[in-house]
C-alpha cells in the first residue's frame, strides 16, 4: 500500500510512530515536506514505479529522504535514537530508489513486529537546521547552518534560544540577530503548535529553505533536558 503522508492522520499500529505521528501534524495543516508512506512489499510491479515517478515529477528539490518508521521508535517511553534508517542525499530517480527500499530499507523493516512502513520525503534545501524542545514550561532551539539530517550533531549551535517562565533569551553567532530574530520567532510558533497537536513535551527537528520553516521530526521527549540545555 502506497499513501500520501498529508491525506490523513495514519494509525501507528500499521505505518509506525514516525509515519502516524507526520502525518497528523500535516493534515493538522503544519508545514510538513511532502512525503509517501510505503508498505514493505509496495514498490513490486511496473504500476508501483509509474506511481512513484509521478510523485518525484511533482517535486521542487532535486533530493529526496527514505527514512524507515516502526512502532519501536519515536515511543513515548522510548525515542529508539539510531536503531532505524535514514538515508538523505538521495537522487529522485524511481529505479535507483526502489533499489534502495528493496535493499536497505525493507531488510531493516523486516527487523521490527507491528505497524511499519517506509517513508518517501523531499528533501528541503537547508539553509539551516535544528531542534527544538517544547515543555509546557520551556522551549529551548538550537540550529546550525548547512545542515542536512536538522539536527546539531553536537556541535555549537549558531541560533540559540532559551525561553522559561515567559522569558526569552536569543543568541545569534556570527549573524545578524535582526536578520535571524523573526526566523526564530517562527520556530518558537511552529514548535508551540506541535506540542498543542501531540499533547505531549516535543522534540522538533525543523529546517528553514531560506523562506519557510518545515517540521522534519517530531517525537515525544522521552527525558529531562540536560542542565547545560537548559542554561
Amino acid at each position: 500500500m502506497i499513501v500520501d503522508l498529508a491525506n490523513a492522520p495514519l494509525p501507528p499500529d500499521l505505518w509506525g510512530n514516525k509515519a502516524a505521528r507526520l502525518s497528523k501534524l500535516a493534515t493538522e495543516g503544519l508545514p510538513i515536506p511532502p512525503a509517501l508512506c510505503l508498505q514493505p512489499g509496495a514498490v513490486t510491479g511496473l504500476w508501483r514505479g509509474s506511481i512513484l515517478g509521478h510523485w518525484l515529477a511533482a517535486l521542487t528539490s532535486d533530493r529526496v529522504v527514505l527514512r524507515s518508521s516502526t512502532q519501536a521508535d519515536d515511543r513515548r517511553d522510548d525515542a529508539g535514537a539510531g536503531k532505524t534508517v535514514s538515508l538523505t542525499d538521495l537522487p529522485p530517480s524511481t529505479e535507483h530508489l526502489i533499489r534502495v527500499i528493496e535493499q536497505e530499507i525493507e531488510p531493516d523493516l523486516s527487523r521490527y513486529e507491528g505497524g511499519r512502513c517506509c517513508i518517501l520525503q523531499e528533501q528541503i534545501p537547508c539553509v539551516l537546521g535544528g531542534v527544538a524542545f517544547k515543555t509546557p514550561e520551556s522551549l529551548v532551539v538550537e540550529g546550525c547552518y548547512d545542515t542536512p539530517l536538522a539536527t546539531t550533531g553536537g556541535e555549537v549551535p549558531q541560533l540559540r534560544l532559551v525561553c522559561r517562565d515567559g522569558v526569552r533569551e536569543w543568541e545569534f553567532i556570527d549573524h545578524d540577530s535582526v536578520q535571524y530574530q523573526r526566523l526564530a520567532a517562527q520556530i518558537e510558533d511552529l514548535a508551540t503548535r506541535v506540542h498543542t497537536v501531540m499533547r505531549t513535551p516535543v522534540d522538533m527537528e525543523w529546517m528553514f529553505d531560506g523562506r519557510s520553516v518545515f517540521v522534519v521530526q517530531a517525537r515525544p521527549v522521552t527525558a529531562p533536558l540536560t542542565s547545560e540545555a537548559q542554561a
